[in-house]
């Protein structure tokens, strides 16, 4: 098999389960896509042959993003690979949604152009990604759909130590809504049912958590890991042969201030913006969204001024309920200045401490409405009714409503407090679903973790699910 890898900011990761399944798996040649130098340099620290590596940096610097773009090569594709449309795409890059629109596009045309060239020459039998969350990795995607060649997403899921392999850009569980569905036809086999029985009740008497969530759900702080990626910033900077083409990287002055800048409104959390839950009070809950991620650009655009989303869902509620909007812990200090006061003068709108727990407000709310929140799963593992606005994993779930059309949230939001029928036995089924359609294993990867730090098992149980994943012989599923 010919495979073709975007390693972007996971080439720790990638570049090692590559080359296992070169060794193993039968993958015979590979070709990849990196944005910099330095990041074609990491590759190649790994043993990587980058013979058909290509690396976007020098592409931009010939191709010169300073002109106009081709908009008439680039009406013609957005014609011929159809959704997502290309402004879609250049508002989902959290770092060129914030150029000029014209270079924006001028990026993505040279983007189009590059993976265009190296699918011609290479012609890969399968792309593999993280997700699809900025514009090269719409690119690779989009191209690859287009050609018929299979492109698979590897990322961890929101249960912890599962992870997920789907050819869906949205990133929808495909496996997990193969297995719900033989389960509402077919039942599910006692050990099946006790296995999906003790994740619920563990899950409620513990109040479990993610495990990503204690990794980074937290306040910010001046700790070794943001001290490494700070390091590896400046070093990338102020190198003598700096990549001054790659529009990633950040000046190291612009990170510190920033970070400083987000500590400081951190520290100086004003607990006056916000409440604690009232006893007896109807609410529905919608907890705010860390941004920028491919949570709301990707899979909720249309939400993504999350202020806007509040006053319309706030507008839409019964006369007896609150809207109860909970913080984000790793959002203290990203927000800008009046964000805060902006929610609370919305009608019906009570802003509830960061540090209240999730799990008590999902207990005792009406409703949860998430534009794609993991708080979505967990009210479904409470049995509570669930609105979802945006593409989340869970929408497959039959009971949760998902409403793409702000018009119908009142009748929406009436019927489900008024008519919310729980059902434990589908319940069971979609959690069974879940824990027998994720892959167990660790594919989870923060940056400024090194490559050597991911233990040989990981890549190893890894490397087999792509295999059988990509249908190689010699693969075995975990």
């Amino acid at each position: 098999m010919r495979l073709h890898v975007n390693f972007s900011v996971m080439t720790p990761l990638f570049a090692p389960i590559l080359l296992e399944l070169q060794r193993h798996h039968g993958v015979t040649a590979y070709s990849g896509f990196v944005y910099g130098r330095d990041d074609l340099k990491e590759v190649e620290s790994f043993g990587v042959d980058t013979t058909h590596v290509r690396t976007f940096s020098p592409f931009l610097g010939q191709f010169d993003v300073t002109k106009a773009p081709d908009l008439e090569y680039l009406a013609r594709l957005e014609r011929d690979l159809g959704d997502p449309n290309f402004a879609l795409i250049i508002a989902a890059d959290r770092t060129v949604s914030q150029f000029d629109f014209a270079r924006a596009r001028r990026i993505m045309e040279a983007g189009f152009r590059l993976i265009e060239q190296l699918f011609d020459e290479f012609q890969p039998d399968a792309v593999l990604s993280d997700g699809v969350a900025c514009i090269m990795s719409y690119v690779q995607f989009a191209l690859a759909r287009r050609r018929g060649i299979p492109f698979y997403v590897l990322s961890a899921s929101r249960i912890t130590d599962r992870f997920y392999v789907t050819r869906s850009y949205l990133e929808r569980y495909e496996r997990v809504e193969a297995f719900f569905d033989r389960y509402k036809k077919q039942g599910l086999p006692p050990a099946v049912r006790e296995r999906a029985e003790a994740y619920v009740d563990r899950f409620r008497r513990d109040r479990v958590q993610p495990e990503y969530f204690h990794k980074w759900a937290k306040p910010p702080a001046v700790d070794v890991k943001s001290l490494r990626i700070l390091w590896s910033v400046m070093q990338k900077y102020y190198s003598p042969t700096r990549d001054r083409d790659n529009y990633l990287l950040v000046r190291p002055t612009k990170a510190i201030a920033g970070r400083v800048a987000r500590l400081a409104k951190a520290f100086l959390f004003d607990p006056r913006h916000f409440e604690q839950p009232r006893d007896g009070e109807k609410f529905i809950f919608f907890p705010l969204h860390y941004q920028p991620e491919s949570s709301t650009l990707v899979w909720a655009p249309f939400y993504v001024d999350q202020i806007a989303a509040v006053e319309n869902i706030a507008k839409a509620l019964p006369v007896d309920h609150k809207l109860y909007v909970k913080e984000h812990k790793a959002s203290l200090g990203r927000r800008p200045r009046g964000y805060y006061a902006r929610l609370r003068a919305i009608p019906n709108v009570r802003l509830i401490d960061p540090y209240v727990n999730s799990h008590t407000l999902i207990r005792t709310c009406s409703a949860a409405c998430v534009l794609t929140s993991t708080v979505g799963w967990e009210a479904i593992l409470y049995e509570k009714p669930v609105i979802s606005l945006g593409e989340a994993f869970f929408n497959a779930f039959d009971l949760v409503r998902h409403v793409r059309a702000v018009a119908d949230l009142p009748s929406v939001f009436q019927d489900v407090v008024t008519n919310f029928q729980p059902d434990y036995e589908l319940l069971l089924k979609f959690v069974a679903a879940n824990l027998d359609g994720l892959y167990t294993g660790d594919a989870d990867y923060l940056p400024g973790v090194s490559g050597r730090d991911i233990g040989r098992d990981r890549i190893e149980c890894i490397a087999a699910v792509l295999a059988a994943e990509l249908g190689l012989p010699q693969g075995a599923a975990a």
